[in-house]
């Protein structure tokens, strides 16, 4: 009876070391701030804002764009994200797809851009985001999220 108590005290405090928290310190993992998620469009989006950031931080955009209906020409359709960060304003170029793309290859660009971006932001300064055109016809759809990390 004792052992098996013994034995239940030091698991217990195992667990509580493996799995306790530490306070602010903690880890708690990436936290999704916004999602945005676009079906069947056939336009450019103007400047939108996604998130005004809270604090000062690094956050991560992770997306998905993909033709639904392809077009007749070579255009492409671009997604201009841009926010501050110490330096001042940034811009980058999230995803992007040819208009005439088919299966298999109708997705975002696997090249850059990534259709990721890790990027730090700070407090009080919206971060935005575009489709531009650039002479495009055709049918896509825009998903993503911004999670952030720190």
């Amino acid at each position: 009876m004792k052992k098996a108590f013994v034995t239940a005290v030091l698991l217990l405090g195992f667990l509580v070391l493996c799995f306790g928290t530490n306070g602010s310190n903690a880890f708690v993992g990436p936290k999704v701030i916004a999602r945005v998620n676009l079906k069947n469009q056939t336009t450019t989006i103007p400047t939108t804002t996604v998130f005004t950031p809270t604090q000062s931080g690094l956050y991560r955009a992770s997306a998905y764009m993909t033709m639904t209906t392809p077009g007749s020409g070579t255009g492409t359709w671009d997604v201009e994200f841009n926010w501050t960060d110490d330096s001042g304003p940034e811009s980058s170029n999230l995803a992007s797809i040819v208009e005439s793309e088919t299966p298999s290859q109708d997705y975002c660009s696997p090249f850059p851009p990534s259709c990721n971006l890790v990027f730090r932001a700070v407090a009080g300064t919206p971060v935005t985001y575009y489709v531009n055109g650039n002479g495009a016809t055709g049918t896509y759809s825009l998903f993503f999220t911004v999670e952030r990390l720190d």
